[in-house]
């Protein structure tokens, strides 16, 4: 039988799951526990290598899992270099360990660095840099790194990283064994693949991510780069939407520095952001050297979102989205960016940079159609313009138009919002009320969201839904389609059945309010694309809380102006409209017999005034003026002698 004091040092090994003979291995070693194989996909053969600093001998807690170093020192690595799993001797000092990943912090592993393409045929200097934010020494238990192949989404190298440990700093490293520093995990040359291709980096801690999820995983994802070479910029689609929706797959530009170069995170730590990364000089376990931003060029004057289309409104048709732009002729678009948003997400979906210049008359188009030029990546629901989101338009850098920064508001050129989601119009310094909703019911052929005022930018009164016009004048509600209009609208009721327009409180120069509030209205009872665009004919008249609206009202083609006639003539045939019509009548005919009353009333008085003034006129003057008798009584007696 084995006795405690005959081996010189031992080790004892189980297979995953299994368990060994106490007495096997108090036998051996005495006090400590067998070292268990942990669960691997792949077949190939591993080596165990002596790595504590303990002075005492059989004790499988100080092997680790290594490279071979036959004949050579054993690369161990710092600082895995005291036993785990074991009795501690009486006297020695417990060892300092790296404490194990925190799930209730918001901290985890991105990716730092990733050189896919070094220069000459070899590709011996290839590299992946993986850094912890906290920027200490941090276990890599339960992560796993997957390289993953663009051509047909599956990965073709994937390794756990469980028992390693990032250097004090936070940073690990694996590549080439011509990289130096050395990296802890050594691949063989040419191993990380030129794009378009990605590396993804994920949490599992009971297994590889390919076993618990089918196709390319999404659980556990904690960072992801997508890159291409170049002109191939649509390729490796899938991976895009996967892991880096709604953003175009970076690219490690050869020509951008002398010498070799990589794509280096510079720019913020959110996760799977592309716009986070630069191509910048390699720096293999030490910080990133990030170029100094450009200086960013003014704004350009007197661009604005045009016209906006989804795939979602092509009603029936297979037309694509796009964002148009509208500037003058020949304007440059750089510093500029398209902000994209869906409904139900925190934070923008496409934070897509502006290249060239618009055409010659003045369009630029972002899309997927015939002539567009740029395009436009695929979002979370898998089209590039959402049916309810919002689109903006920014100046200054990836990521200050990000949406997560306080710069972000100052840096809006226009927006539209075509969505009733109040954190999206919280995020975009919207507010209910705001947003432009597009009515697939007005149009017959695919529908976009149109601006009909030039130059107005964040005003939701300037957007009607309109047919699809890419590079040409956009189809605006017209008086060639106009038609005639005589509502009368009573206050609003208390039971909540009918949103009427309040019209007590408008003023004579409230006129943009009275359409926007009439249009909401009148939109809410026929949904046929009615915007206060389509009322720039209308009249409106209160009395007393009553609206009359009269006049015409605009459309886009006969079949809107189909849509308005049938609810102008329910809504007249209400008895709502009837009583409305005579209550205003009545009220107008009794304000006119009111008016001719008190006048006839005001010459009546004046009137009487007059005689009550000529009367006292006389009085007064007779006083003041008597008759002379006596001299009467002398002209009658003179008188009588001559007639004698």
């Amino acid at each position: 039988p084995l006795s405690a004091q005959q081996p010189l040092d031992a080790f004892v090994y189980i297979s995953p799951g299994g368990t060994a003979s106490d007495n096997f291995t108090e036998a051996l070693i005495p006090g400590r526990g067998a070292f268990q194989f942990q669960p691997r996909l792949d077949q190939a053969g591993f080596t165990l290598s002596l790595c504590g600093t303990a002075d005492w001998n059989r004790d499988p807690g100080v092997f680790l899992e290594v490279q071979q170093t036959p004949g050579r020192p054993n690369q161990c690595l710092w600082p895995v270099t005291c036993p785990h799993n074991v009795v501690i001797p009486e006297g020695t000092a417990t060892p300092v360990y790296p404490p194990d990943w925190d799930d209730s912090s918001h901290l985890d592993f991105l990716l730092s660095e990733v050189n896919a393409d070094t220069p000459g045929a070899a590709e011996d200097t290839e590299f992946i840099e993986i850094w912890h934010p906290s920027g200490r020494r941090v276990s890599l238990e339960g992560v796993w790194l997957l390289l993953f192949n663009g051509h047909n989404s599956k990965p073709y190298w994937k390794s756990s990283l469980t028992g390693y440990f990032t250097n004090a700093q936070g940073y690990f490293l694996l590549g080439s064994d011509k990289v130096s520093p050395t990296p802890s995990i050594t691949l063989p040359p040419n191993t990380v693949q030129n794009g378009p291709d990605a590396v993804a980096l994920y949490r599992s801690p009971y297994g590889s991510p390919l076993v618990t999820e089918a196709g390319i995983p999404s659980r556990g994802l904690l960072d992801a780069i997508v890159y291409r070479l170049p002109g191939s910029d649509k390729e490796a689609r899938d991976l895009s939407d996967a892991l880096t929706p709604g953003q175009i797959p970076l690219l490690e530009d050869p020509t951008a520095l002398p010498g070799d170069e990589t794509l280096s995170r510079c720019n913020s730590l959110q996760t799977a952001d592309l716009s986070a990364f630069v191509v910048a000089s390699p720096t293999p376990l030490r910080k990133n050297v990030c170029p100094q931003p450009p200086t960013l060029a003014p704004p350009p004057e007197g661009v604005v979102i045009n016209e906006v289309a989804s795939s979602h409104w092509a009603n029936g048709s297979q037309q694509e989205s796009f964002v148009e732009l509208f500037a003058p002729p020949l304007t440059r678009l750089h510093s500029l960016f398209l902000v994209v948003f869906e409904q139900g997400h925190s934070k923008a979906t496409l934070v897509l940079p502006l290249a060239g210049k618009t055409d010659q008359d003045g369009h630029y188009i972002i899309g997927n159609i015939t002539g567009a030029d740029q395009p436009l990546p695929m979002g979370a629901s898998g089209t590039a313009v959402p049916a309810q989101g919002a689109v903006a338009l920014c100046h200054g850098t990836a990521r200050s138009c990000s949406f997560g920064t306080p710069a972000s508001h100052r840096s809006l050129i226009d927006t539209l919002v075509f969505s009733e989601d109040s954190r999206l119009l919280s995020m975009l310094a919207a507010s209910r009320g705001q947003q432009v909703m597009p009515t697939l019911r007005s149009m017959k052929g695919p529908a976009s969201l149109s601006r009909c005022a030039c130059c107005e930018v964040n005003s939701p009164q300037a957007w009607t839904t309109s047919l699809q016009t890419p590079r040409h004048t956009n189809l605006c509600p017209s008086i060639d389609f106009s038609s005639s209009i005589d509502l009368c609208l009573g206050p609003p009721t208390t039971n909540g059945e009918q949103h009427l327009p309040n019209c007590s409180g408008w003023t004579q120069d409230g006129g943009s309010r009275q359409q926007i509030e009439v249009a909401v209205y009148l939109e809410d009872q026929c949904h046929c694309g009615i915007s206060a665009l389509n009322l720039q004919g209308t009249n409106f008249s209160c009395m007393a809380g009553w609206l009359h609206v009269h006049g015409s009202v605009r459309a886009l083609s006969d079949h809107q102006r189909e849509l308005i006639l049938q609810t102008s003539h329910s809504q007249h045939s209400r008895t709502l409209g009837d009583t409305c019509s005579k209550s205003i009548s009545d009220k107008s005919v009794g304000a006119k017999s009111g008016l001719a009353w008190q006048i006839g009333l005001g010459v009546l008085v004046l009137l009487l005034l007059l005689v009550l003034g000529i009367a006292l006129t006389t009085y007064f003057y007779r006083r003041r003026h008597p008759m002379d008798y006596f001299s009467m009584e002398l002209s009658e007696h003179a008188d009588g002698p001559v007639e004698i």
